[in-house]
C-alpha cells in the first residue's frame, strides 16, 4: 500500500502519481447550411453569431479501472427524471455506453454570475447556458436567454475507497474528422456557380481552403466541469507550457459589437450608435468611445461575411473606436472567458501548477458535472465550421492523496 503520509515537499510532489483513468468518447457530427434553418433544434430569434449549425452526436462511452475508482452512475440532465434513461449504471465490466443521437446548438457561458451565485451549491446545482441575445429596449444591450436545448450536461457521482484527486488527462482530445470534412469541403465546392470552369488545380485549392476553414470548428467547443473546485472550462484552442503554467492562445471575450441581421452592417441601437451586446460593464463605456457621426461607410458591407463579429460601420452612426474596444478587453470592461488548457488542468511537474476538477475524500461520493456545447462568442465559431464533422474524447486521470498534504490550489470547498 502506497504511504499517504509524505515527510516533504519533494515527497508531496512525487507522492502524486496516477492510480486510474476514465474515458469518454464522442464522434460529433455538425449539420451544417441553412436546410435547418426550420429545425425546431436551432435557435429563433437573435443569435450572437451568424452560424445555423447542430451538433449530432451519435455515441458516448465511459470506462474505467474499477479496482481504483467507481463511477455510480450518470445522469443525463437534459431528460426528465421519470425517463427511464435518465440515470444509468454502468455495466458489470465497468463500463457506460449510449448511441442515443444528440443535437447541440451554439450556445455561450456568459451571465455565469446568474447562476453560479452565493449560496449555490456544487452538490445541487446544475450551471445553465446561454442561447440567444434579445435587445429589450433603446440602451439595453440584449438580454440573454438561458438555454433550453442546444448542449448537454450529464451528472456524474464519483467515489473512492482512498483520498484521490481527480484530474483530465493528457490523452483527452477534441479534433476534426479531415477525412469526413475534406468530403463535406468537396461538395461545397461543387456548388460553386463556376465549377465548371474551375480547373483541376483551382478546384483542389478551393477544397484544401473550405477544408482549412471547416476543420476550425473544435477551436470552438467547450467542455466544462462543476464540483468542489467550482465551474472549470476547458477550451482546446488554448496552449499550455507544462513547465512555467503560462497559457496562450483562445482568448474569448462575452462581449462586442455584432452584426446579428446580417446586413453586412454592425447592429445600431435605437439612437445613433453601434450597439454592444453581451455581457459588459455599461459604467465604463464613455460616449468619448465613439467616433462622429460617419457621413459615408466605414469599410465594406458584406451579407455574405463568414460570421458577425466583423462587419462595416454604416453612415449615420457613431462607431465605436477599435482602440476604446482594445481598452474594453484590456480592463476588464467586457467580460472574458475564465478558461484554461488541457495541460492547466491535467497533472504539471511542479504543484503549484495543479488544478484538480474534483476531490474524493477516502469513502465519500462526490458529484461532477460536465457540459458539452460549442461557444457562440468564439471567434471560430463561424460559417465555414457548419457542418463539420468532429471528435470528443474526454479522459479522466485520478491520483491519490490526502487533501491534508495538498500544494496551492488543491483545497476544496465544503
Amino acid at each position: 500500500m502506497d504511504d499517504l503520509r509524505p515527510q516533504s515537499p519533494e515527497e508531496k510532489v512525487n507522492h502524486l502519481r496516477p492510480k486510474k483513468r476514465l474515458r469518454m468518447s464522442l464522434s460529433a457530427l455538425l449539420f451544417g447550411g441553412f436546410a435547418f434553418l426550420a429545425c425546431a433544434c436551432v435557435t429563433a430569434g437573435y443569435a450572437w453569431f451568424s452560424v445555423s449549425s447542430l451538433a449530432r452526436v451519435y455515441n458516448i462511452d465511459i470506462s474505467y479501472e474499477q479496482s481504483k475508482m467507481s463511477l455510480k452512475s450518470v445522469k443525463d440532465l437534459s431528460k426528465d427524471e421519470g425517463d427511464p434513461t435518465y440515470e444509468s449504471i454502468p455495466d458489470q465490466a465497468g463500463v457506460y455506453s449510449s448511441t442515443e443521437r444528440l443535437v447541440f446548438g451554439p450556445c455561450s457561458g456568459m451571465f455565469q454570475s446568474d447562476w453560479d451565485k452565493e449560496g449555490a451549491s456544487y452538490k445541487t446545482t446544475t450551471p445553465t447556458l446561454r442561447t440567444s441575445l434579445e435587445p429589450m429596449g433603446p440602451n439595453d444591450p440584449g438580454q440573454a436567454k438561458v438555454g433550453l436545448g442546444g448542449y448537454y450536461s450529464y451528472e456524474l457521482t464519483f467515489s473512492s475507497k482512498r483520498d484521490c484527486y481527480v484530474f483530465l488527462d493528457q490523452s483527452t482530445v477534441l479534433s476534426a474528422n479531415s477525412d469526413v470534412n475534406r468530403a463535406i469541403a468537396q461538395e461545397r465546392v461543387s456548388l460553386l456557380p463556376d465549377y465548371d470552369q474551375m480547373s483541376a488545380s483551382a478546384i483542389d485549392k478551393a477544397v484544401e481552403e473550405q477544408l482549412s476553414a471547416i476543420n476550425r470548428a473544435p477551436q470552438a467547443a467547450r467542455v466544462s466541469f462543476y464540483g468542489n473546485f467550482g465551474y472549470l472550462i476547458y477550451n482546446p484552442g488554448m496552449s499550455y507550457d507544462d513547465e512555467t503554467g503560462e497559457e496562450s492562445g483562445g482568448d474569448t471575450y462575452y462581449a462586442g459589437r455584432l452584426d446579428l441581421n446580417q446586413d453586412g452592417y454592425y447592429d445600431p441601437t435605437f439612437g445613433d450608435k453601434e450597439r454592444i451586446y453581451g455581457e459588459y460593464d455599461a459604467s465604463k463605456v464613455y460616449d468619448t468611445d465613439y467616433d462622429e457621426v460617419l457621413s459615408e461607410d466605414e469599410g465594406t458591407p458584406d451579407p455574405n461575411t463568414a460570421n458577425s463579429f466583423f462587419a462595416a460601420s454604416k453612415k449615420g452612426l457613431r462607431p465605436l473606436k477599435e482602440e476604446a474596444v482594445a481598452r474594453m478587453k484590456e480592463d476588464g470592461t467586457f467580460k472574458k472567458e475564465d478558461a484554461h488548457a488541457l495541460g492547466y488542468y491535467s497533472v504539471a511537474n511542479t504543484a503549484s501548477h495543479k488544478h484538480p476538477l474534483l476531490y474524493i475524500a477516502a469513502g465519500t461520493t462526490e458529484r461532477l458535472v460536465m457540459t458539452l456545447y460549442l461557444e457562440g462568442w468564439d471567434p471560430d465559431f463561424i460559417r465555414p465550421i457548419s457542418g463539420a464533422s468532429l471528435s470528443w474524447s474526454v479522459a479522466f486521470a485520478g491520483y491519490y492523496m490526502s487533501k491534508d498534504f495538498g500544494g496551492p490550489n488543491l483545497t476544496p470547498v465544503a
